[in-house]
């Protein structure tokens, strides 16, 4: 468990610093779109495209982040008005429930990247395959975290 929240806390670390990333880009591809829009009078077709490419994978693995840090949007109203005794059960219930949302990311996820794969983004001319692999890698991330969050509750967070 101790290695496991080690690899938890580096990918913790590789998450925010891409989201980081990302949300500088997505500031700067719509600066660049409004820019050229309004300004210069001549509007880009790329950067609205890949903005949406980009926004993608920021919400999916932003959600994945927000699974780990137990931060997702839950229903705190049932859980402050049961018993102690039952906070432990409906919170590993909750996590049962990512768990199988994060299977119809992960394998039919997979099986869309793989069908559209050869597609490829009208005014940016990149691969499909990389907006649509957002979901399933979104999906193997939320499923780790939800597992960790399950063992963490069994075995506590050793720390």
């Amino acid at each position: 468990m101790k290695y496991l929240l080690s690899f938890e806390k580096v990918l913790n670390i590789i998450i925010k610093f891409v989201l980081a990333i990302q949300g500088f880009a997505l500031l700067s591809l719509l600066g660049i779109e409004v820019f050229f829009r309004y300004v210069l009078n001549s509007a880009l077709s790329w950067p609205g495209e890949v903005a949406g490419f980009v926004f993608v994978w920021f919400t999916l693995l932003g959600t994945a982040y927000l699974v780990g840090e137990n931060a997702h949007i839950a229903f705190s109203l049932i859980s402050s008005r049961v018993p102690d005794s039952v906070k432990k059960s409906l919170y590993l219930f909750t996590q049962l429930m990512i768990l199988g949302y994060a299977y119809f990311m992960i394998f039919p996820g997979y099986r869309y990247t793989k069908m559209f794969s050869f597609a490829v983004s009208p005014a940016a001319g990149i691969s499909m395959a990389w907006l649509y692999s957002a979901v399933p890698v979104s999906g193997v991330l939320i499923s780790f975290y939800a597992f960790i969050n399950m063992a963490s509750t069994f075995f506590g967070r050793g720390e």
